[in-house]
């Protein structure tokens, strides 16, 4: 069940009949909100029983007098005109009536709130003689409807769960009394336009002559007054209403020229930019030409009258979504953008200008986002935009982030280069949209081998150097450049040992520069050639079984296997010689045993 009811204490009676034995049961409320007055509002609620706030019949069919029986509801409320009235429609009635008093003939205006109610009707009927009765003096039964799929046809008023909205009729009303009939009845099914409406719903309305108590309008304004875009190209435009706390702070649009060249629709805001007093729109350009768009409040100023506002649209050939990275600079007069030779006469946009900049027909990528550079040139006193191009910026990735998720711009290699195999090779290529055009290696010292067309880094030697990777024309000095350090940090093991064959006691042999969680695991090979892949000369005996080895186990991860126990084999004779091997998470390195 769902419930919208006034504050206060209620009585929940429950019965059932014809049951021999005592019942058991359960309910709850799913949905329950209670009715409150806003700021500047009235509540109206005439019916203790909730049958409907004013649940009567329709006064065209009905003898005026039975509204004022106890058994009617009555009597109807009387509105006074300017005020906000909030209030409560039940799912049975459907239909709320008020009666108000015209002492002065000129336009009404009614401004809706359907909080919880899909659509909303309006009519209006004026009571003419005793004979007469009440007449409509709207055109039942469709002409005043607002609500979710259905607004207002002249697009004064959409109102939905969410909006509100002024409907003014086009006409002058004569003085006298009259009454205003609010209903969501609209064909057989009426079920089908109720929308969120539970028992009851909450809905509120004004209904006044344009001079209202509530609060105007004072400013109207647009974050563009001008708006360059290309074909298929969209912006948004924003209108903000002051001040924020005003009565009605909704604005409607009308493209007056050029709508075939423009298209608009609404743009639902989020974050920051979702605040009562703003409206987005979206603007999409269809084709070359120009467009204007009109927007006007709902609410009025305290001279009774809307605010408007125009913005003015060109749309002009554009080049879309060209990649470059922050830092990187671009030259315009080329093929790949607007061609031919700098030209003092042009001028550039750029929107939004904190993105990027223009000097003598070079851009400068600032921050990330999408930017778009437009050329323009005098026609007399008036700048015409030519053509655009669009950037998407990127700021180049690190490979490697910390626990903060900053860059690091340090990496560490532990593995060496002529065992590593080809995807454990550290690259420097970042994974963003925006693709290195080239790079570059300072090693001073030559411990690393570099392959500059792809990034690829190798260690040959423990050491640091820095890489530089470009984006943009390294030619002309128009790159971006990002810096990393890399420094080779591999495992080490002595390259030779000797052991005597009448040795005692073992020779221990260790491993150093090893991350705590490597895995290690040490074997021994006899081999025809050595770790540089040298031939062995004759006569030196090659044999994997002239010694012995005993790995050094601990409980420790930092110094576990970490080091070897080496003595000779029995039989061991001098010259002898065997290759004792240690991989460390898949890759070998090597020491030479020689039995002496």
């Amino acid at each position: 069940m769902k419930l919208s009811l006034p504050n206060g204490k209620y009585n929940i009676a429950v019965a059932c009949t014809d049951i021999e034995e005592e019942p058991e049961y359960r309910f709850e409320f799913t949905e329950f909100k209670a009715l409150k007055a806003g700021k500047n509002e009235k509540l109206i609620l005439e019916d203790e029983k909730l049958g409907g706030s004013n649940d009567w019949y329709d006064p065209l069919e009905t003898d005026w007098g039975e509204y004022y029986g106890e058994d009617r509801n009555g009597p109807m409320p009387t509105i006074a005109l300017g005020q906000k009235y909030r209030t409560i429609m039940t799912k049975d009635s459907k239909v709320d009536y008020f009666q108000f008093e015209l002492k002065k003939a000129g336009p009404l205006y009614i401004t809706a709130d359907s909080e919880e109610i899909g659509e909303l009707q309006f009519d209006i009927l004026r009571y003419q003689s005793e004979t007469i009765g009440y007449q409509h003096e709207t055109t039942k039964p469709d002409n005043i409807i607002a609500g979710v799929t259905t607004p207002l046809k002249n697009q004064q008023l959409e109102i939905s769960l969410d909006k509100t909205g002024v409907w003014k009729f086009y006409k002058e009303f004569p003085a006298g009394k009259y009454v205003l009939y609010i209903h969501t009845s609209r064909g057989a099914d009426d079920d089908d336009v109720l929308n969120k409406f539970g028992e009851t719903g909450i809905y509120a309305f004004t209904l006044s002559t344009g001079k209202t108590t509530a609060k105007p309008v004072t400013k109207l304004t647009l974050d563009n007054a001008v708006l360059s875009v290309s074909p298929d190209m969209e912006k948004t435009l924003k209108a903000t209403v002051a001040p924020a706390d005003a009565d009605d702070t909704g604005v409607t649009y009308e493209i007056t020229e050029g709508k075939d060249v423009i298209s608009v629709s609404p743009n639902t805001l989020s974050g920051n930019d979702a605040k009562p007093n703003v409206t987005a729109y979206t603007v999409k350009a269809l084709k070359k030409g120009t467009a204007v768009i009109k927007v006007t409040t709902n609410g009025t100023n305290k001279s009774g009258k809307p605010l408007t506002a125009e913005c003015k649209v060109s749309v002009f050939d554009g080049k879309p979504g060209v990649d470059v990275a922050t830092k990187q600079k671009v030259n315009l007069y080329t093929a790949d953008y607007f061609g031919g030779a700098f030209d003092k006469n042009d001028k550039w946009e750029v929107q939004p200008k904190a993105n990027g900049s223009v000097s003598k027909g070079i851009f400068t990528a600032k921050k990330p986002g999408q930017v778009t550079v437009i050329k323009k040139r005098k026609d007399g006193k008036t700048l015409v935009p030519l053509e655009s191009v669009t950037f998407n910026i990127e700021t180049p990735q690190f490979i490697h982030k910390d626990k903060k998720n900053k860059d690091v711009k340090t990496f560490t290699l532990k593995k060496r280069y002529d065992t590593i195999s080809p995807n454990e090779v550290i690259s420097l290529v970042s994974e963003n949209l925006v693709s290195p055009s080239g790079y570059d290696i300072a090693d001073k010292k030559g411990n690393f081998i570099f392959d500059k067309a792809t990034g690829l880094v190798m260690a040959n030697k423990n050491g640091t150097c820095k890489v530089t990777v470009y984006y943009g024309d390294i030619e002309k000095k128009l790159a971006a450049k990002y810096t990393y350090t890399v420094k080779a940090q591999l495992p080490t093991i002595k390259q030779n040992v000797s052991v005597k064959a009448t040795a005692k006691k073992p020779t221990t042999v260790k491993l150093t520069k090893v991350s705590e969680n490597a895995v290690r695991e040490w074997r021994l090979e006899g081999v025809s050639q050595n770790e540089a892949g040298e031939d062995i000369p004759d006569g030196i005996q090659v044999s994997s079984n002239c010694i012995k080895i005993e790995p050094v186990t601990t409980d420790k991860p930092k110094t576990n296997l970490m080091s070897c126990k080496v003595s000779p084999a029995e039989g061991a004779v001098k010259d002898q010689k065997a290759f004792l091997i240690v991989k460390v998470d898949g890759v070998d390195y090597w020491c030479k045993v020689t039995i002496k």
